[in-house]
């Protein structure tokens, strides 16, 4: 008699593997960490808040655009702002030289020595060439508007150059050190003020194009102040008349001014942007 095998069914077994990928932490993006703190690996005779105050990323407020050579557009920080921070973190204990001048065609350079140092004879000195370009007259293109200023445009370069080594604004002019070699960074750049925030400041409303804005003013200048005299000098070398200097230095700016409220700072900014639009 034949005996019937009982079949035996094969059940489905079904497992689920998950890998957990644990993140891996970026060493490129991490702040330096050592003995001198968290920017620097050795110790040195700078304090860490110093050290901070000049690395850390340019406060937006600062940050100012033009259009360069090429149509691209760049940001910048000012002289004074520069000043600003080297007289926070030195006390005044630092000096600017102009170590060697000279003309190249319509530029101008100058080679500057930034050198900051603490009351117990610890310096640090740094190095690097400024330039601007030579502005003439319309009428007449082989005469200079005002040389001098020429000069001191270049002479700011050098110093803004000098202190982006020391980190200040370093964000600012690195990344227009790579716009300049044509490479692209990730970076937003600072939008044009609006018309409503350069309004706030005070001193100036716009009309036109946006500018940078300039900020309302503690103490107004005098009526004879130096650069309200070369201010309307200039605007009377372009054909005003005494007495309608602020009208055309307006329209040539393509905004309005209150002028009781512009400080020797202010003047100082309008006359460079008047001087730009002046030239060719």
């Amino acid at each position: 008699m034949r005996k019937k095998s009982k079949k035996t069914s094969a059940q489905e077994v079904k497992i689920d593997i998950s890998v957990k990928q644990e993140p891996v932490p970026s060493l490129a993006l991490a702040p330096i960490q050592g003995d001198g703190g968290k920017f620097m690996i050795p110790k040195t005779w700078m304090s860490e808040k110093q050290v901070t105050q000049m690395v850390q990323k340019t406060p937006p407020q600062y940050i100012y655009r033009r259009r360069g050579k090429g149509g691209q557009d760049f940001d910048y920080v000012t002289g004074w702002y520069v000043t600003k921070v080297l007289n926070y973190v030195f006390g005044w204990n630092w000096d600017f030289e102009v170590v060697d001048k000279g003309r190249e065609q319509d530029q101008v350079w100058v080679l500057g020595k930034l050198t900051v140092k603490d009351d117990h004879g610890h310096v640090i000195v740094k190095s690097q060439f400024g330039r601007a370009d030579l502005k003439f007259f319309k009428a007449q293109p082989t005469r200079m508007v005002d040389f001098g200023n020429d000069m001191k445009a270049a002479a700011t370069d050098a110093l803004k150059k000098c202190a982006s080594e020391l980190g200040i604004a370093s964000d600012v002019y690195g990344t227009a050190e790579y716009a300049e070699e044509g490479v692209k960074v990730a970076y937003t750049p600072t939008p044009a003020p609006k018309a409503t925030q350069i309004a706030k400041q005070g001193a100036i409303k716009t009309t036109g194009a946006a500018t940078p804005p300039l900020k309302a003013p503690e103490v107004p200048a005098a009526s004879n102040s130096p650069a309200r005299a070369k201010l309307f000098a200039l605007a009377r070398e372009y054909g005003a008349v005494a007495g309608k200097e602020q009208k055309l230095v307006e329209s040539a700016l393509k905004m309005k001014i209150n002028w009781p409220k512009c400080t020797e700072k202010n003047l100082e900014m309008i006359y460079s942007q008047f001087l730009d639009k002046s030239s060719r």
